[in-house]
């Protein structure tokens, strides 16, 4: 039967008359083209705006006159997640324009409009996770803890300590932390790490478990967040 119909579609669909039951077993979906044209006439939207945008003293006039969105402020944080757009705002200056980025059917250019600064601070961490749920568990998972900060204290090695760890309990969650944000951790850290320096050993307490901390890299000052205005282009 299919094989006949392979053989009259094509002069079915000439006299526009093929039946519901009569469809080829494989639908070949044409390339679509809109997206990518919408996006070259958002590029093109986005370079005649952007040095103008970049050099307009009335920002709020300018997005009213060359946007499809009302004027706002958006705020980012460099503790988020913001992929190859992170960079582009965080290392840019007061008054830059970067952009665009396509999000959610929309062509949209930043102005940074300013900066706010935040203490970051790096270190790692031997995660214990407690062998059950119990009140009991969890104190266990923190004398365990406190056992190898003693170790610590005594003159043990971190480093060996938690490589050992890793190795015996392939315990993805331990190692290097990178970069924590003040304001952005889990409150059981922030205390814990409020007035911490390069080479303190700390033992945390979280929902989680606990975790036998060292500061990696002392406490600095940077951008933490972003406040920039977006000029959007409904595509």
């Amino acid at each position: 039967m299919k094989s006949v119909l392979r053989l009259i579609l094509p002069f079915l669909l000439l006299l526009g008359a093929v039946p519901a039951f009569a469809q080829p077993d494989t639908v070949v979906v044409q390339p679509r083209l809109d997206l990518q044209a919408s996006q070259e006439e958002g590029r093109a939207w986005a370079e005649i705006r952007k040095p103008y945008f970049r050099n307009t003293r009335n920002d709020s006039l300018f997005v009213v006159n060359n946007g499809d969105e009302a004027f706002r402020y958006d705020y980012y944080s460099q503790a988020e997640d913001l992929g190859v757009f992170g960079p582009m705002l965080f290392r840019g200056n007061v008054g830059d324009v970067v952009g665009p980025l396509f999000l959610e059917g929309y062509a949209i250019l930043y102005k940074i409009a300013g900066y706010d600064s935040l203490y970051r601070i790096r270190a790692s961490q031997l995660f214990i996770k407690p062998d059950g749920k119990s009140r009991r568990d969890s104190l266990q998972a923190v004398k365990k803890a406190n056992q190898y900060l003693a170790q610590v204290q005594q003159g043990g090695n971190f480093e060996a300590l938690l490589q050992k760890h890793v190795e015996e309990r392939k315990d993805e969650s331990s190692g290097d932390l990178g970069w924590l944000w003040y304001g952005h951790m889990i409150a059981p850290f922030e205390q814990a790490l409020a007035n911490a320096k390069k080479g303190d050993v700390v033992v945390v307490k979280s929902p989680l478990g606990a975790h036998l901390v060292k500061v990696t890299e002392d406490k600095v000052l940077d951008r933490g967040r972003v406040k920039v205005v977006p000029l959007m282009k409904k595509l």
